[in-house]
């Protein structure tokens, strides 16, 4: 076992696209993710759930997630409207709110008469263009305007398809008033930094676990964490390789943690996108059995054992992070440097 990952302490999750699909039927699990987590938090790692949901408050994301059975508490996410609370009173800051009205009760305790600031978030039905003029206007009349934005995501997957998120809003105002948006959540690195503190875990001895090559991958990585993709949510291959950033590697979904028999798959024939151009280099025994695993299927050989089976490689194998460039996808058989 590689050095780093005996180092290992904890994780951070994303939620949406990762444990679960949101939709307007609320929602569903997406497969083996409930039993996942309740591994995890059995293996004595850390866990924290790092999320830039905005269109419901905290308290009631929770107990949606925990009618679908998972074993997740309020005071185990970090979110980016507590944060961006915090900030408005810190700083002085009256909003106007271009949010979901579900999310309005988290501002309930901020002073919001004659505005200095806006705040946008995942507004969903209410990105509409008369309330996109008007958080406009608000700005557009400030000398030095202030627009805080929850993410900055550019789409994200419900159960009836992808959907644009906050990110594309929030360009569309800074555009407009020649501004550059506060990001209060991820992939800012305060965010990632404030939910490790949370966790008691520095960012050397923490892995993030997402869907969203920029915001969970790049995030986490720019904070000085190492990042796994789950090919699950809006991960999409042909889109996701125009990025270049550099992976740990892929699981094909959450469950895949603590699960020998559903290893992942990161041979280049299980993505059809990518038939051409992709190479995957093995070591070991795996290789001269002609595996198409690109990992190990062994258990208790990765995140100090906690973790059975996930995409650990096994002693004779390098894990091999995937590096992403316009040209292909790369697979390379070396392991990532020890902290």
């Amino acid at each position: 076992m590689a050095a780093w990952a005996r180092a290992v302490r904890g994780l951070l999750l994303d939620i949406s696209g990762v444990l679960y699909d949101s939709g307007g039927d609320g929602g569903v699990p997406i497969a083996g993710s409930v039993e996942a987590v309740r591994r995890i938090k059995a293996s004595g790692l850390k866990l924290r759930f790092c999320t830039n949901e905005t269109q419901a408050t905290r308290e009631n994301f929770v107990k949606k997630l925990q009618g679908m059975g998972f074993d997740i508490s309020v005071a185990e996410v970090t979110a980016p409207a507590p944060a961006a609370c915090r900030i408005l009173k810190e700083r002085s800051l009256r909003p106007h709110l271009l949010v979901h009205n579900d999310l309005v009760p988290e501002f309930a305790e901020i002073d919001k008469t004659n505005p200095n600031c806006v705040v946008i978030g995942d507004a969903a039905e209410n990105f509409t263009y008369a309330n996109l003029n008007e958080a406009f206007r608000v700005l557009i009349g400030m000398e030095k305007p202030v627009l805080i934005s929850l993410g900055r995501g550019r789409y994200y997957k419900e159960t009836d398809g992808l959907k644009l998120d906050v990110g594309a809003y929030m360009k569309a105002l800074e555009y407009a008033c020649d501004v550059q948006a506060e990001v209060v959540g991820k992939p800012a690195k305060m965010f990632f930094e404030s939910a490790l503190a949370e966790m008691g875990v520095p960012p050397q001895q923490a892995i993030m676990i997402g869907d969203d090559i920029v915001n969970d991958v790049g995030g986490a990585q720019r904070c000085g964490m190492r990042a796994l993709q789950v090919r699950t949510g809006k991960y999409r291959c042909f889109l996701d390789r125009k990025e270049r950033l550099d992976l740990m590697g892929w699981i094909n979904n959450f469950a895949a943690l603590g699960s020998c028999s559903s290893a992942p798959q990161c041979h280049p024939s299980d993505c059809p996108c990518l038939a051409v151009g992709h190479s995957a280099v093995m070591q070991g025994d795996s290789a001269s059995r002609g595996s198409r695993r690109g990992f190990c299927e062994q258990p208790k050989s990765w995140l100090m054992r906690g973790l059975d089976g996930a995409i650990c490689p096994s002693p004779s194998m390098a894990l091999a992070p995937a590096k992403f460039s316009k040209a292909a996808h790369e697979h390379v058989s070396t392991a990532p440097a020890a902290s």
